[in-house]
């Protein structure tokens, strides 16, 4: 059990925001204490009052609603992981570009954590050259990629969790010392 470890949930507006709700449930069941945030199409799809209810914390969608307060200094602020999931090719191409309009990508700036994305959109899109560009953009970023189904939607909720898991599990495991570095060869004689 993760013993109450925060990690904020990222829905993005795409037809599998719906398992928002199966995710922030087996996240919960694992200990973390789980923070959701969506953008304003994800909540036409699934309501933010479901993940509100689930996860016993705010579901916020607008970025001023509340007035000047910023939620995403909120949402930053001791998280273990951002797992955005699902995460649209839109979202992908904000984060990647250091774009900031929205509670999400606002966030993804914020943290200073492990960073998960779910790719979730029409096979042709995630197989697109841009996006493809833009998943690599985001490895390089440090972020981690939990591989879309073959048909370009989001990994089934427990796959998505067991990538989360492992990537936990990876930052705790001591890692060997690097062997060390032999010194370069003396120089030839008589030079």
């Amino acid at each position: 059990m993760w013993d109450n470890e925060k990690v904020v949930l990222g829905v993005c507006g795409c037809l599998y925001a719906y398992k928002a709700a199966d995710l922030a449930a087996l996240l919960l069941r694992h200990g973390f204490d789980v923070y959701p945030v969506m953008t304003p199409s994800a909540s036409s799809i699934i309501a933010p009052a479901t993940l509100e209810d689930i996860t016993n914390n705010p579901c916020p969608v607008e970025m001023f609603k509340e007035g000047p307060n910023q939620p995403y200094k909120t949402l930053a602020t001791g998280a273990k992981v951002l797992l955005i999931a699902p995460a649209s090719a839109n979202m992908l191409a904000k984060i990647a570009h250091g774009m900031a309009d929205d509670l999400i990508s606002c966030t993804a700036l914020a943290c200073d954590c492990i960073k998960l994305v779910a790719p979730s959109m029409l096979q042709n899109m995630h197989n697109n050259p841009a996006v493809q560009k833009n998943l690599a953009c985001l490895r390089e970023m440090g972020y981690k990629i939990i591989p879309a189904g073959p048909d370009g939607h989001m990994a089934p909720p427990e796959t998505v969790v067991e990538y989360l898991l492992n990537e936990l599990t990876n930052e705790l495991t001591p890692q060997p010392p690097a062997a060390p570095v032999p010194p370069p060869p003396p120089p030839p004689v008589g030079y």
